[in-house]
């Protein structure tokens, strides 16, 4: 073996605290920027999920307006339709009184008791 390796296994030349701190602050360093990218990702991420959400509530809250809408539409012609069936049916009322009238007056005449 050489020297140099010799030296890093046994640490026979007193330079283990000035190859430590290098080492250290090397992989202290990858550390911070693989934490970095994943907070960064993460952040974009939540970011572009925050933006499909709103999206998302912004569309249901449109929806639902322009189903409240047609509610109330269909609503009052569900109420002008049954106001034109009552009047219908009160003068389908009236006739019938009028009919029953002339009836009961035929009946009269044409059996006098």
């Amino acid at each position: 073996m050489n020297d140099k390796v010799e030296a890093m296994i046994g640490n026979c030349d007193g330079k283990f605290f000035e190859r430590l701190v290098p080492n250290l602050v090397s992989a202290l360093l990858a550390v911070a920027i693989a934490l970095g990218t994943q907070y960064a990702d993460f952040c974009l991420d939540s970011k572009a999920a925050d933006i499909q959400t709103a999206s998302a509530i912004k569309q249901l809250t449109n929806d639902l307006a322009d189903t409240k809408r047609q509610f109330k539409e269909e609503i009052v012609e569900i109420r002008r339709s049954a106001e034109i069936d009552r009047q219908k049916t009160n003068e389908l009322v009236a006739d019938v009184k009028v009919i029953l009238a002339i009836m009961q007056r035929l009946e009269r005449k044409v059996d006098p008791r």
